[in-house]
């Protein structure tokens, strides 16, 4: 489909509608197709880590190259935008340090490196978070019973055990 050279307008706007029918992209054009709300764009890659970060970064680039391919004029800050804005809420503190910076300091392979590094630190903080959790809940010379699931005793003296051995006998 050739651009529009500012001749023949209702022709051309008659071809656009017709490639857009087509391809089903016509609803998306005329405001009748039902667009997901933000949450469930951003659950796209909701509890995901590390590589789906990657993964998630790639897409971004995939979509702007192929934008690039049908020779859309996509600014650099109209790729940090869509990429920062698509992040889950998690990473709000990141993104407005990094909107908060002059346009001239970041590139793109700045803002994918600042990703993934919050996601190594993210990661790094829920394991020493789940560590430090694991050594409040119990001390190492506790008693465990791992018939009951409790820090209370051994499974020898288990007196739930017991009886639900006893009623198993009955």
């Amino acid at each position: 489909m050739e651009k529009f050279d500012g001749g023949n307008f209702h022709l051309w706007k008659f071809k656009m509608r017709m490639m857009h029918s087509k391809h089903g992209l016509w609803k998306f054009i005329d405001g009748n197709a039902i667009l997901p709300n933000e949450e469930v764009v951003r659950a796209d890659y909701n509890e995901k880590k590390g590589d789906d970060m990657l993964v998630h970064i790639n897409m971004v680039k995939a979509l702007v190259d192929q934008l690039c391919s049908i020779e859309v004029n996509i600014t650099n800050e109209d790729v940090y935008m869509v990429l920062l804005m698509s992040l889950l809420p998690s990473f709000d503190n990141l993104v407005t340090s990094l909107e908060s910076m002059s346009t001239k300091d970041v590139d793109l392979q700045f803002i994918v490196a600042r990703l993934l590094h919050g996601v190594s630190k993210k990661k790094e903080y829920e394991s020493s978070e789940t560590t430090t959790l694991l050594n409040k809940t119990h001390k190492s010379n506790e008693k465990f019973c791992f018939y009951y699931k409790k820090f209370q005793h051994f499974v020898k003296n288990c007196l739930k055990k017991k009886n639900d051995e006893k009623e198993k006998s009955n």
